[in-house]
């Protein structure tokens, strides 16, 4: 799933399996009117009611739960994604009679769970396998974590590329040499972009972000 995002440095494109950032931060902040004076009609998502709700932006800082309209808040995918899961209805088997394993999400549990799949129709409480159904349902994005979170590794191929990670230990980026191939997400061309990633909280970096669904 990828959105594309507005940073106050630069424009990005933040993809899950890419930097693995657990987006529930953006759509659990607050209302945020900002410093300034200014009275700019906006929405942002409402975690209590678990909806696209009004409020009046003061038109400078805030926080990324801001969203021009209530066609792009809804839009956006952050309430699916993020604790507004879409699929409240039961599974559904539908006519056909194969027997393929897939998974759905029980609204009364609050978890994904196995079902047989029939083969055709059905609906849309359906999924391929149990991280499908989580990253769409449950707002969780299973078996990624921060870059920062990750230790340095070079990489299991013998090239020389000097490269930065981010040392949670010392809260800084440093150098080292890069092997050319695996490794992990630790991995950055330079110490600035390492920086921008890294240094302070997901809180923190998402504060900073606005977020529209890349059509």
């Amino acid at each position: 799933t990828k959105f594309c995002c507005t940073t106050r440095w630069k424009e990005a494109l933040v993809t899950f399996s890419s930097f693995g950032i657990h987006l529930s931060y953006i759509c659990r902040l607050p209302q945020n009117t900002g410093p300034c004076r200014g009275a700019f009609p906006r929405f942002f998502y409402n975690v209590t009611s678990q909806t696209c709700t009004s409020f009046i932006y003061g038109g400078c800082q805030g926080n990324g739960n801001n969203f021009q309209s209530q066609e792009d808040c809804n839009n956006s995918r952050l309430p699916k994604l993020l604790g507004w899961p879409p699929n409240s209805s039961p599974y559904e088997q539908g006519p056909c009679r194969a027997s393929i394993k897939r998974w759905y999400y029980n609204k009364e549990t609050g978890i994904c769970q196995t079902f047989y799949y029939g083969g055709c129709k059905g609906n849309k409480n359906n999924y391929m396998d149990e991280n499908q159904c989580k990253s769409t349902c449950t707002g969780e994005v299973p078996g990624l974590v921060l870059p920062r979170d990750s230790r340095l590794q070079s990489g299991m191929c013998r090239g020389a590329f000097p490269r930065f990670y981010y040392d949670s230990d010392s809260a800084s980026c440093k150098t080292f040499i890069y092997g050319g191939c695996g490794g992990n997400d630790n991995k950055f061309e330079s110490e600035e972009e390492c920086m921008s990633v890294c240094s302070g909280t997901g809180e923190d970096w998402a504060n900073q972000i606005v977020l529209t669904y890349c059509s």
